[in-house]
């Protein structure tokens, strides 16, 4: 058998276009792509590649619309896949340095060649767009007019493969024309965009609809004239009174698309000091969630109208918004009753916790308890890592957003993806784990009150060797130490929580770190709050950033356990006031009492 050579290569990747290019029939550019690849592996993958077969195999495989700020390319278009190279850098299919001045110059020729709109426009907007960044020689004016006109050739044809593509083709078309600052191919662009939104919208089927009136009259990459922005006007207002129409039952609602109705002219009329014709928006797609919301499922009825409550809000509103508040509240309570629990059973053998208590429990009392205060505090890098090992394993779990929501089943704080939240990421999983640590922390409370080291007289000795606390503060933090070692936990847990405060504020004068701020509606000074204090430099280092984190994840994160919130406003029901949370808050107080003033250094170091 004869071995192929490069120009066999060349030939079938010829063939392979020449085909698609004749059949004039919708096609999608990762379609193209897929049957340049089965080229080469058709005639072999260890054929050396041309410069021609290397710019046809590349064409395709770069991704359009490429997010900003995702490269330093700068460019429309961009790399399929990213990774790390593990030395601090990335790599990236395909890459801009495989764009050679000879593959521009063969996108050119094909985009000459090609009659098809879908291949005219992706070898010549290729060879305008990465030409600057890949060989810094600048790009073809007469490329960017020649992919402006044939996305609209495109678009107009209908030989995109979804109506996404083609509602990207027009908009990637004006902004060429813009560019180049192309008058005529602007005005077709329009021309286009408004008849291609036309034919393809329907209303349920968001992104179908809406794009020209963003593009053209929000973004106003194009002045209209007054009568075509008042149609569009007029059609946007005439499906947000389709969509949020009573005549639906509430099952058939989509407010979804009433909202993106809703907004787009929220924006056009607040630019306009249209205030009236706004808030009739915002009220058809409130009712329209309201409504919606009534065949829900709680929990997702009660996300629903929180989301509406905040867009009043946002925008004005604040009646109407405080008018949802039992609406929200009905729904969240009802949530309760429709979460469901998920356990799952980890086994530890007596022996090797018989081995961790004994490790836990040896040393003089005052070592004990310090090491029981040092022990359940979390390191960040640990967490860090541990997300990392949880992310490669789970990937799709870290590719979310998480709610998080109370015991009224009201959302009080957001998680992002761990790509864009990782300090969500690092409070969330500190949750969790404090919440599998609980067994620990119960079995060492219980060996150590069994030999005597955990005792009222104990604590008590080995807060009173603390710097901070003072006289002032010690007969409420006495008092909690007796209910807490009586089971009282709840008495426990409204008294050391708020003076907590306090002793970081008696550490805030030590360190000569701010007290106090001035509240923006009036003159006067008052203490910073808890949240303050433990993001102050001068705290977290005295603490050490860990102690810290751990602190605002226990009392102070919405996104934790938000302890101090929660006691100071009576959000916790009664029954949760139990031995692990009073036990945390007696960890923080050992934590506290480890800080001692240093003898060799002034008053303020510790």
């Amino acid at each position: 058998m004869t071995p192929a050579n490069p120009s066999d290569l060349e030939s079938a990747l010829e063939a392979t276009l020449l085909e698609i290019d004749r059949a004039r029939s919708p096609i999608a550019e990762h379609d193209v792509a897929s049957r340049l690849r089965g080229c080469r592996r058709t005639v072999g993958d260890e054929v050396a590649l041309t410069n021609v077969a290397t710019a046809d195999l590349l064409a395709f495989d770069f991704m359009a619309h490429y997010p900003t700020g995702e490269t330093s390319w700068g460019t429309y278009f961009g790399p399929v896949m990213v990774w790390p190279d593990g030395k601090g850098g990335v790599l990236e299919s395909p890459g801009l340095k495989q764009v050679s001045i000879e593959a521009v110059d063969a996108w050119k020729r094909r985009a000459v060649q090609c009659a098809h709109p879908v291949l005219r426009a992706r070898f010549s907007d290729l060879a305008w767009d990465l030409a600057p960044a890949a060989t810094s020689t600048r790009g073809d004016v007469g490329m960017a007019r020649l992919a402006a006109t044939a996305y609209l050739d495109a678009a107009k044809q209908a030989l995109y493969w979804a109506e996404n593509a083609g509602v990207e083709y027009v908009k990637r078309a004006l902004v060429l024309a813009k560019s180049v600052s192309d008058a005529p191919i602007e005005t077709r662009a329009v021309d286009v965009m408004i008849a291609l939104e036309s034919r393809i919208a329907v209303d349920d089927q968001l992104g179908t609809w809406g794009f020209a009136f963003e593009t053209l009259v929000l973004e106003q990459r194009r002045a209209l004239r007054p009568e075509v922005e008042a149609a569009l006007v007029a059609q946007l207002e005439d499906r947000l009174d389709r969509l949020s129409a009573t005549a639906f039952a509430p099952v058939d609602l989509d407010p979804h698309a009433a909202e993106r109705a809703a907004m787009l002219l929220v924006a056009y009329y607040h630019r306009r000091d249209s205030l009236d014709r706004a808030r009739r928006a915002l009220l058809r797609f409130g009712d329209a969630f309201a409504r919606a919301a009534t065949v829900a499922e709680p929990l997702v009825g009660a996300a629903w109208m929180q989301h509406v409550f905040e867009v009043y809000s946002s925008n004005g509103l604040i009646d109407e918004a405080a008018a949802l508040s039992p609406v929200i509240d009905r729904l969240g309570r009802a949530s309760r009753d429709s979460l469901k629990s998920i356990s799952v059973t980890h086994e530890i053998s007596k022996e090797k916790m018989d081995v961790y208590l004994a490790t836990m429990t040896e040393g003089t009392p005052e070592r004990v308890l310090t090491r029981m205060a040092l022990h359940f505090v979390p390191r960040r890098d640990a967490i860090e890592q541990q997300l990392k090992e949880l992310a490669e394993s789970a990937p799709m779990s870290f590719m979310i957003p998480h709610a998080i929501v109370d015991d009224d089943g009201r959302t009080v704080a957001r998680v992002g993806a761990l790509k864009d939240d990782l300090d969500g990421n690092v409070v969330r999983l500190i949750t969790q784990n404090m919440q599998i640590e609980r067994i620990f922390l119960h079995l060492l409370r219980e060996r150590l009150m069994e030999s005597g080291v955990l005792s009222v007289s104990r604590v008590q000795a080995h807060l009173r060797g603390g710097l901070l606390f003072e006289d002032a503060h010690w007969p409420a933090i006495s008092r909690g130490i007796d209910a807490y070692f009586a089971g009282d936990y709840m008495v426990t847990l409204h008294v050391w929580i708020p003076r907590i405060e306090g002793l970081l504020r008696v550490l805030a004068r030590h360190l000569e770190a701010p007290l106090y701020r001035r509240p923006r509606r009036s003159g006067e000074l008052t203490y910073r709050g808890i949240a303050e204090l433990l993001r102050d430099e001068r705290i977290e280092k005295a603490l050490t950033p860990n102690v810290a984190l751990f602190l605002r994840v226990l009392l102070t994160d919405p996104r934790g356990w938000n302890l101090r919130h929660a006691v100071c406003h009576a959000l916790t029901p009664a029954d949760a006031f139990g031995e692990v949370v009073a036990t945390r808050v007696l960890q923080v107080l050992l934590l506290l009492g480890i800080i001692r003033r240093r003898e060799d250094q002034p008053p303020i170091a510790t």
